[in-house]
């Protein structure tokens, strides 16, 4: 589980997910959710665990989620190869 600091006065966590194992090695992939004028918004989170340097990167998808999980999955699969190109130019600047 990860979760933020900050808690509504009601004391739930204004941000709590799980994180699941894909079928990819060192990725993993979580949720987020808040109410959005009434309604239910979820929110995609990518974890990328970096065993060289002990960084985990993460992306937030805002308020984009697909909740059929096989879509999902591909959508996630598909979304790696994008994510670790832009891993390598943010590590160059930012983390060496």
């Amino acid at each position: 589980m990860i979760r933020g600091k900050e808690k509504f006065k009601s004391g739930n966590f204004k941000f709590f997910t799980g994180v699941q194992e894909t079928s990819s090695e060192n990725w993993f992939s979580g949720n987020d959710y808040e109410m959005y004028r009434g309604q239910k918004k979820q929110s995609l989170i990518l974890f990328h665990l970096l065993p060289t340097t002990g960084h985990i990167l993460l992306y937030y998808f805002g308020h984009y989620y697909i909740e059929n999980r096989e879509l999902r999955n591909q959508f996630i699969v598909r979304t790696f190869p994008i994510l670790e190109d832009l891993e390598v130019e943010t590590i160059k600047k930012y983390l060496t």
